[in-house]
């Protein structure tokens, strides 16, 4: 009836489980708090692993962990990141294909104002594709390298490093102007960093040796620029010395042209 309290406007309480029910609720929440300790136990001892940089040992922790929850991209990302450095770069690479889905679509996220969650993800792909262009380059699949770290600088919130990357791919491949192209995207996300500049320069005085033009020119633009700013700003750097001979040789090669323009 409408005014019966126990139907309209009163507190309805709900009936006390049987305890057929309630040992099957005890059980539930024993088996999830087993799982959870698991979990976590799986998790530190990858992480020691990981710290310790001891890739062998984090393995099998980390699969475990992938096999417990398969669309979890963080475990793929860390799983990639151990098989990479153990030099299993096929497996790697599938991780961390696997992981790119289990992250979803991350192109629209904004990480100046979307949730933590969000712009980690972001950083994740943005990790898994950089890292993947690398074993893609070590296995000499040069055109896949050069797709991921595309990709990979187009979703990370500092593009530096996948542009620095396909800066010294380009330079591999003798491309001067794909290394030109990727080296000054590097230089433009951190012009404080000094390699870019090495890797610039190095090919630009490569391309205009006479053995290959076949003629004595003037050294190209760019290129003394480049190498004297790897040495302003890196001045006892792993190029140092090198860099030095290279600059003593554009001197050399200006005044060889410069002699030849009066000749003619």
């Amino acid at each position: 009836m409408p005014n019966d309290p126990d139907t309209y406007g009163g507190i309805r309480v709900l009936p006390e489980p049987n305890a057929k029910n309630r040992r099957k609720l005890n059980k539930e929440i024993q088996e999830q708090n087993k799982k959870v300790s698991e979990t976590n136990a799986l998790i530190l001892q990858a992480n020691a692993a990981v710290l310790d940089k001891r890739w062998q040992d984090a393995l099998a922790p980390l699969k475990e962990l992938t096999g417990m929850e398969p669309d979890n991209w963080e475990y793929l990302v860390e799983l990639g990141d151990a098989q990479s450095n153990l030099g299993q770069y096929q497996e790697a690479i599938g991780s961390y294909e696997n992981g790119i889905l289990a992250a979803g679509d991350v192109s629209g996220i904004d990480p100046e104002t979307a949730d933590a969650d969000s712009a980690r993800r972001k950083t994740g792909v943005s990790h898994m594709l950089n890292n993947e262009g690398n074993a893609y380059n070590k296995l000499h699949k040069t055109n896949q390298a050069m797709a991921a770290y595309t990709k990979a600088a187009a979703l990370a919130r500092d593009p530096h490093m996948a542009y620095f990357s396909l800066c010294v791919t380009q330079y591999n491949l003798k491309n001067v102007e794909g290394t030109v192209a990727a080296c000054d995207k590097a230089i433009s996300t951190d012009p404080g960093k000094a390699e870019p500049y090495y890797f610039k320069g190095a090919l630009l005085l490569y391309a205009n040796q006479p053995e290959l033009t076949g003629k004595v020119t003037a050294p190209p633009p760019g290129a003394a620029e480049a190498l004297k700013k790897y040495l302003e700003l890196s001045p006892d750097g792993e190029h140092a010395n090198e860099v030095r001979q290279m600059l003593n040789y554009l001197a050399a090669l200006g005044r060889a042209a410069a002699g030849n323009a009066k000749k003619n």
